[in-house]
């Protein structure tokens, strides 16, 4: 923390605590990591569509749960899909163009499912789209990535509709949710990371984990608790 941080959070009325490095994940929070990276993973091989949540503060360690869970995935089998920056993918394809693969009927409905069912967007480049509407196209890409055969894929999104009002990124992950899971003849999953704590009631996550910076990971499923409470984790008394 250098001087200049210190004085500039004086002078915005910050509180120095939050300026405080959160410390490394230990030995025993990494092997909860691993444990909960294997539940997730073998959720997205079963032959269900599945829907996975993933929350936490900045700092918790949900990039190194993603890490690891890509592994675990591939040893399973399962193809991740990734949603990537379409802004320089072609500086000449419009967006009803973007999935050449996929029929034009399946696009547009795809395009619905992501919240850019506007006539207007589909001679568009996607340069000349907002921040929102381009990462929900690319949402849409990868969520046609995953319906082109019968073998097991999971769209990993990391931070999942962080750029949109939260209305809109509520709305834009119901809707989502039941893109992955209206066709069960090609079972695929959705895991959605995200900072934010208020989609899971949009999402009605298969399995919600939110990560916690000095306390175990609190883990729910479909089947369990309320949200309000806490699968007690390895080491951690019911």
């Amino acid at each position: 923390m250098t001087r200049r941080l210190i004085d500039a959070s004086i002078a915005l009325g910050l509180p120095l605590g939050s300026l405080a490095k959160l410390p490394a994940l230990d030995a025993r929070q990494l092997a909860l990591h691993e444990s909960i990276a294997r539940d997730i993973a073998a959720l997205a091989a079963s032959q269900s569509p599945s829907v996975i949540l993933i929350t936490g503060a900045s700092g918790t360690g949900k990039s190194t749960l993603l890490r690891r869970l890509r592994r675990e995935l591939r040893d399973r089998g399962v193809r991740c899909v990734s949603p990537r920056d379409v802004s320089q993918r072609s500086a000449t394809t419009r967006v009803i163009d973007l999935s050449p693969r996929t029929s034009p009927a399946l696009w547009l409905r795809q395009l619905g499912d992501a919240g850019l069912a506007e006539a207007r967007l589909l001679n568009r480049l996607p340069r000349d789209l907002s921040e929102g509407q381009r990462a929900r196209l690319s949402l849409a890409i990868g969520l046609a990535s995953t319906r082109r055969d019968r073998r097991l894929r999971a769209l990993l999104a990391d931070e999942f509709l962080a750029l949109l009002d939260r209305a809109t990124a509520m709305s834009c992950a119901a809707s989502i949710a039941r893109a992955v899971r209206r066709d069960a003849d090609r079972p695929r999953s959705l895991i959605a990371c995200t900072s934010h704590d208020d989609l899971a009631g949009a999402l009605c996550p298969d399995m919600h984990v939110h990560l916690h910076p000095h306390r175990p990971p609190a883990v729910h499923t479909r089947a369990t608790a309320a949200p309000d409470q806490t699968t007690p984790q390895a080491g951690e008394a019911p």
